[in-house]
């Protein structure tokens, strides 16, 4: 297979907001990677520090181990940041099966960084994200549900990772294997959607305004008339802090009458209407943790 060159299609799909990480077309190794798995984990990062504290390692790696260490990270907000389009050392020693096939090589893998420090409660909005993020991971791998794993049931010996943790994966499974149920397009939409990452690569291989890329998302599922893929105004409610233009102000009120005594003061004028919602948020969302 080579490099996975959909992962902006999949991480559009989703109806989040999406930031491609400088550099995510050419990172990871391309050789011989031919990914069948879903592996998803948590990053065990810091317990504040925004929305997603954990990028810089998930892109670079650590002292013992290069980056990256995963082809997606998924912030506490949903925002997905994609990472890369080649192998990830996110996996480790472990496997997988499914069926008569047994999994057991990053190079068999696609994985899934959400930022979470180990122990936090899941923010609603990232767990939606991840699931509908490995429903279209896995539509354009033509694998099942089956083929999503959390990393401590990839990890071998048993019992040597927790992540992703307090997340039931049977449940996770058939959540996800209810998306992919819900939302199958036909070989022709397929098509067309999959123009969408020539469309944000040829836009600039570097953090793109995420409004732009939902917008034009968008506006292809209306021609083809494909379902929303997230709630109605998803995309708006995990864009925190962002809000539509001010509006013109009214105008001024009359003045009143001449006398020798100060007249009454004219009536102001009517409120401007509310200027239009933003086209784009440029960057990591600012995210502030829930007490």
């Amino acid at each position: 297979m080579g490099r996975i060159l959909w992962v902006v299609d999949a991480a559009v799909a989703t109806g989040y907001p999406v930031v491609l990480v400088d550099g995510y077309l050419t990172r990871g190794f391309e050789t011989d990677y031919d990914p069948h798995v879903v592996v998803t984990h948590h990053t065990g990062g810091p317990t504040d520090g925004g929305d997603m504290p954990s990028l810089g390692i998930c892109v670079n790696g650590r002292v013992d181990l290069d980056g990256p260490l995963a082809n997606y990270c998924v912030g506490r907000s949903g925002t997905i940041y994609v990472v890369a389009t080649g192998k990830a050392n996110n996996a480790g020693v472990g496997h997988w099966t499914v069926g008569d096939k047994t999994y057991d090589s990053n190079y068999d893998t696609v994985g899934i960084e959400p930022e979470n420090n180990g122990s936090q409660p899941w923010p609603v909005f990232q767990v939606d994200s991840c699931q509908r993020l490995e429903a279209e991971i896995l539509r354009r791998l033509g694998e099942p549900a089956a083929n999503l794993c959390g990393h401590k049931e990839w990890a071998d010996p048993d019992g040597r990772k927790v992540d992703p943790h307090t997340i039931n994966m049977t449940t996770r499974r058939a959540a996800v294997a209810a998306l992919l149920e819900g939302s199958t397009l036909t070989p022709e939409q397929d098509a067309r959607m999959a123009s969408l990452a020539d469309y944000l690569i040829a836009e600039g291989m570097t953090n793109i305004e995420v409004g732009r890329a939902v917008k034009w998302y968008d506006e292809q599922r209306k021609v083809l008339g494909i379902p929303d893929a997230a709630p109605p105004g998803l995309a708006k409610k995990v864009a925190t802090g962002i809000t539509g233009a001010k509006g013109d102000p009214g105008e001024k009120g009359d003045p009143g009458p001449v006398s020798t005594k100060p007249g009454p003061k004219g009536d102001p004028g009517e409120k401007g209407d509310p200027g239009p919602s933003p086209t784009g948020i440029v960057g990591p969302i600012d995210f502030e943790y829930p007490a």
